[in-house]
């Protein structure tokens, strides 16, 4: 009996802490919220037939999201539908996602391109979401920023004269490229330096990439970031970082 209570608290706390509901057939007849947006390659070609979906959430005191409209991209990536916003989901204080189908994506993509299998997956940011601030006005015309495929090439970082004091130094970086969303920057390779000279070669992105050095020195822990522009494949770029 112990165990069918603590059963039926366990799915009651699922209940009450993640919600979905689809409103997706729901068709809006006036007073309308239109969303638009572009799915792109480097070369600027469009994805066709990439579902993107529309919703409403919040994430607190418990997570919920309203899915309001879905659709897909035409031959050129471009997307459009229509919405209809609930008085409750107004405002400023307000959230809405636009989440794209990154499997469909995936399998549009030459061996040219960095996929979004090769990056790291993190909680946030999630390369095939955006979170959109609130809509005061139910008519407002949404232009989602661009979401674009980059060409994939290569980096080699190097952490050179790591020598540990305490059991707690280390010594590494984090490298993340501008992906998807534009101004969204993606995981893309997390490392720590093993010994006196640690080399990384990786693939990453033309175009706008960021590294974040972190050292933790004789309990001091310090950290910068350095933003790169790649611009050819291979790039046949070292950088160097030391400790």
């Amino acid at each position: 009996m112990k165990t069918l209570f603590k059963l039926l608290a366990f799915v009651l706390i699922i209940q009450f802490t993640s919600c979905e509901k689809d409103d997706i057939n729901s068709v809006c007849n006036g007073n309308c919220t239109t969303i638009k947006g572009k799915i792109l390659r480097a070369d600027n070609s469009g994805i066709e037939g990439v579902e993107v979906t529309f919703s409403y959430v919040f994430f607190a005191p418990y997570s919920y999201r309203r899915v309001i409209a879905k659709t897909k991209t035409d031959e050129n990536g471009n997307y459009e539908m229509q919405a209809f916003i609930k008085d409750s989901e107004l405002g400023t204080s307000e959230k809405f996602q636009i989440l794209v189908d990154k499997v469909k994506i995936e399998n549009s993509l030459t061996a040219n391109y960095l996929k979004p299998s090769e990056l790291l997956q993190e909680i946030v940011p999630k390369i095939e979401e955006i979170i959109i601030p609130g809509i005061e006005n139910r008519n407002e015309i949404i232009s989602v920023p661009n979401f674009k495929i980059p060409y994939k090439t290569d980096l080699t970082i190097k952490l050179n004269n790591y020598i540990s004091i305490v059991p707690t130094d280390s010594f590494g970086f984090e490298h993340r490229v501008e992906y998807g969303f534009e101004n969204q920057f993606i995981l893309c390779k997390n490392e720590q330096s093993t010994g006196l000279n640690s080399t990384f070669n990786f693939t990453t992105a033309i175009g706008n990439n960021r590294v974040r050095i972190f050292k933790w020195k004789n309990n001091v822990d310090t950290f910068f970031i350095q933003d790169i522009s790649l611009t050819s494949n291979p790039s046949n770029q070292i950088i160097e970082f030391e400790y």
